[in-house]
């Protein structure tokens, strides 16, 4: 039965971005997104800059938003131990911030 595939079943976009995706494509949105808003430096990627994993996710963590990074997975997210999807966590951090945006560049 789990593995029953159901033809009529479309699901939601949010439903989506928990099944698509990628870690790599994620985190360089994530830095991507960070760097737009102003909590991390903008960088030359042709000059040999070095991404710190943990920084990214600490940044997150300044803002109430737990990110776990998976080399073979979608990249989790988490408010207050309740998973979230990257959507809800990039909003999270706008809300902290009092920042209003668009995120559909960065999904």
């Amino acid at each position: 039965m789990a593995n029953e595939i159901l033809k009529d079943e479309q699901l939601t976009d949010e439903q989506l971005e928990q099944v698509a995706g990628g870690t790599i494509e994620e985190l360089d949105k994530d830095v991507t997104f960070l760097q737009d808003i102003g909590l991390f430096p903008k960088f030359d990627r042709n000059g040999g800059f070095t991404i710190s994993i943990d920084e990214i996710s600490n940044i997150f963590a300044n803002y109430g938003v737990k990110m776990v990074f998976s080399h073979d997975n979608p990249n989790e997210y988490s408010i207050n131990d309740r998973s979230v999807t990257r959507k809800e966590a990039l909003q999270r951090v706008l809300d902290v911030k009092h920042i209003r945006m668009n995120l559909d560049k960065y999904m």
